[in-house]
């Protein structure tokens, strides 16, 4: 079995949506610690956040074939994540709530480690202080990356309503982690615009530019703040992220394993008229992956085999995507894998390869994660 620790993510969920479910363990192990936590800060269970993390695996698994960047796995899985917890909460919790108004180092050092759990600590005391519904939405946009619209959807409440718990979340972070006083009526500064407002337009990205805001020396105070509590929440949660269980893991991988994706039975050429012998979809494509694989410096990610396999001695063409390990030259790769795939479907099946198309989407190395982050 190939060790796909080190493979990029779409490496990872191009093989998985081709049923490889070691490929899927791996991004299990990878993002699952990441996803717990972010459920756990939505719903304040960890009971809770372990089965919509695996709810959501599984319906990861069971979709993965329709996703359309495979870099983005991570975010994808965060947002199937953050709709089980959400509709978990909306199932426990009374629709109507009172805040419902529409409104430089890479390795630091002990000292200054120290510094950053001390803010991390405090800021997740400051959460604590939160509303629920208000908590739940920063945690939506400032850990999960959702827009507007998203929230609202999974919230079960208007976008108008979703921009006003966030502000005034914002208000109250603001004010006990951030030791401002801002009211959420009274503009800023001298600018002329609200914490509302100032809200808006960080979530715009600061676009268009409004020169009465980025020249108050008080609304820039502000929008940094906030930005600030924005990154110390992700953070927070991925410091909060612990490694799976084995056997939490391993209940994942019991229900996909239920789920393997076989396919289609494709005939193979019987010593005798009276046998029949059949090889999988799925196992042609297992073919593929292995014989890419085993070319030094080589991942395959996707895999398509092309043309009439129900008939004994089809005809068909294969496309494999690969990942090219950093200094091996491309050319030289792609044409080891097209010799290995003709190889090992002419040696293990009846079809006939017609062509074999290898496209390199990904160059990684040997001693780093990509697509962690």
């Amino acid at each position: 079995m190939t060790d796909l620790g080190g493979a990029p993510d779409e490496v990872l969920a191009a093989r998985a949506a081709d049923g490889d479910a070691n490929a899927f363990g791996t991004l299990v192990r990878r993002h699952a610690p990441f996803l717990i936590a972010f459920a756990t800060k939505l719903t304040e269970s960890r009971a809770d956040a372990d089965d919509c993390v695996q709810d959501a695996l599984i319906t990861a698994w069971q979709k993965l074939p329709d996703l359309e960047d495979p870099s983005k796995v991570r975010a994808w899985l965060t947002t199937i994540v953050s709709r089980n917890a959400t509709s978990r909460m909306r199932s426990r919790r009374p629709a109507d709530s009172i805040d419902d108004v529409e409104v430089e180092s890479d390795e630091p050092g002990p000292e200054r480690s120290a510094i950053a759990s001390s803010q991390l600590d405090a800021l997740n005391a400051a959460l604590q202080t939160l509303t629920p519904e208000q908590r739940s939405v920063w945690v939506l946009k400032e850990v999960g990356g959702n827009s507007y619209e998203e929230i609202a959807e999974q919230v079960g409440a208007s976008v108008a309503t979703v921009r006003g718990r966030l502000a005034r979340a914002r208000q109250a972070l603001l004010e006990t982690y951030g030791g401002m006083e801002v009211s959420m009526d009274d503009t800023i500064g001298n600018s002329g615009y609200t914490l509302e407002d100032l809200s808006a337009y960080l979530d715009r990205g600061r676009s268009p530019a409004i020169a009465a805001i980025d020249t108050d020396a008080e609304c820039q105070a502000v929008l940094a703040s906030l930005e600030r509590f924005g990154s110390l929440s992700r953070e927070l949660v991925e410091r909060e992220a612990e490694p799976v269980p084995q056997g939490w893991f391993d209940l994942v991988m019991r229900d996909v394993t239920r789920e393997l994706r076989a396919g289609r039975d494709i005939p193979l050429t019987a010593p005798d008229e009276r046998v029949e012998m059949v090889i999988t979809e799925g196992a042609n494509h297992e073919l593929v992956r292995e014989a890419g694989d085993a070319v030094p410096g080589v991942l395959v990610g996707r895999t398509t085999i092309d043309g009439d396999m129900d008939q004994l001695g089809a005809e068909v063409s294969v496309r494999v995507t690969i990942s090219v390990l950093f200094g091996r030259r491309l050319a030289d790769a792609s044409r080891a894998v097209r010799d290995a795939v003709i190889d090992a479907l002419g040696a293990h099946t009846a079809l006939r390869v017609s062509g074999v198309d290898v496209v390199v989407d990904n160059v990684h190395t040997a001693d780093k994660l990509e697509g962690e982050r």
